[in-house]
């Protein structure tokens, strides 16, 4: 015995309508009915709740934590470079691939490390700093927008 889900989107079915109260009472109902025992916002509640849900102020709270972030990288020495290689190795013949067959065969390796000056990595640093200091603003800014936002809506809903 095969066990088959009930597919609603299944070619040739057909959705039942819904029995009871008709769509249409229902609608009326919900739109007429107030919040029932709802407490009024506060003030200071409604300042709170404007600044714990504004996406404006979390993506600032990114911004924020993005600026230091690269902070803790700016003006640090670049990565350093390992170089490998061979020069006249022996690809073909009876001696092919061997290290020691060619007399002029040489195996290279190399470590380099870039050194930029110390006042441009200074210079980025401080730059790095400035960069957390104006996203912070950004953030203290728009805060501000948000509460006056939310205190305008307050005051005209609650004297309306």
């Amino acid at each position: 015995m095969s066990w088959t889900p009930f597919r609603a989107d299944a070619p040739g079915r057909r959705r039942a309508a819904p029995r009871g109260l008709p769509a249409g009472l229902c609608l009326v109902v919900a739109l007429t009915a107030g919040p029932v025992g709802a407490a009024p916002v506060t003030f200071a509640a409604a300042l709170k709740l404007a600044e714990d849900q504004a996406p404006e102020l979390q993506a600032g709270a990114l911004q924020v934590e993005a600026a230091r972030s690269a902070a803790r990288a700016a003006g640090a020495l670049p990565d350093p470079k390992l170089q490998l290689g061979l020069e006249n190795l022996p690809i073909s013949g009876p001696d092919a691939g061997r290290l020691d067959a060619e007399a002029m065969t040489m195996a290279r390796v190399g470590l380099m490390q870039d050194l930029p000056n110390g006042a441009k990595r200074r210079a980025e640093r401080d730059r790095a700093g400035i960069d957390v200091s104006a996203a912070q603003a950004d953030r203290r800014a728009v805060s501000r927008d948000v509460r006056v936002a939310a205190a305008g809506a307050w005051i005209d809903l609650h004297y309306a």
